[in-house]
């Protein structure tokens, strides 16, 4: 409670970016069906069974990836559908990726305040892709992303490397997040102050293991983050408020 702020780890999707809705998932994924020749409900049922290996890249790459689904839902499609498949989906990533209107002005102002910013994302290939075209993307010390450490949210691995990314200890961060992957309470458990981004967006949208019955700090805007640490780098996190 005492230490002082160094750095501010923040989410991605829901946090940086607003919230997507599953209507809005489903539509890439339906066109990727499609253009590999399978089955909308049977692709769609192995997507959502097939996160925890996506997610931690142990499908192997988006190419691969695809591969196996598809014979998941008993296809086989050739390289051409793969390869145009492949497309789609980084084309929905950077839909997806979108950023919000006050992302890059905040995590500007942090910076200028002298802190040290990380991002950690559970996450499939394409996003660590379009990661350095992204305008935030200059402004972070450590990015984690769980396909590439092979470990998702909470496990205790994905905190201990953006901390060692950061050059800080737990206690010396603060973590900002939508609460999906039970990142809050992973958070906390690491020693970290968390605090959740509750913007109206976030509501509707599709998450995948959401943190049930948060109740530590949280606001409803990416511009208040700034204002819980105070005028100074040294500042403690103790006077972090909670938007009812």
């Amino acid at each position: 409670m005492g230490s002082n702020v160094q750095a501010v780890v923040f989410d991605f999707f829901g946090t940086l970016t607003p919230g997507v809705t599953a209507t809005s998932q489903e539509t890439a994924h339906r066109r990727v069906a499609a253009c590999l020749g399978l089955a909308e409900a049977a692709y769609l049922r192995a997507v959502a069974a097939s996160w925890p290996q996506r997610c931690t890249g142990a499908l192997g790459d988006i190419a691969e990836t695809l591969r196996w689904l598809a014979r998941e839902c008993g296809g086989h499609p050739d390289e051409d559908a793969v390869s145009t498949a492949c497309q789609i989906r980084r084309d929905a990533m950077r839909d997806q990726a979108r950023l919000r209107p006050e992302a890059a002005d905040v995590c500007g102002e942090l910076v200028r305040r002298g802190l040290r910013l990380g991002l950690m994302s559970d996450c499939t290939h394409e996003l660590p892709e379009i990661w350095p075209s992204l305008p935030v993307a200059p402004y972070f010390d450590a990015v984690v992303f769980s396909v590439e450490a092979g470990v998702r949210k909470p496990d205790p691995a994905m905190y201990t490397l953006a901390c060692e990314g950061l050059g800080v200890e737990p206690a010396e961060c603060l973590y900002v997040g939508d609460g999906g992957g039970n990142e809050l309470t992973g958070a906390t458990a690491m020693g970290m102050r968390a605090v959740q981004l509750a913007a109206p967006d976030n509501a509707g949208a599709f998450v995948h293991d959401r943190e049930q019955g948060w109740r530590g700090a949280a606001v409803t805007g990416l511009r208040a983050v700034p204002s819980l640490l105070g005028p100074r780098r040294s500042v403690g996190v103790e006077p972090i408020e909670v938007d009812e």
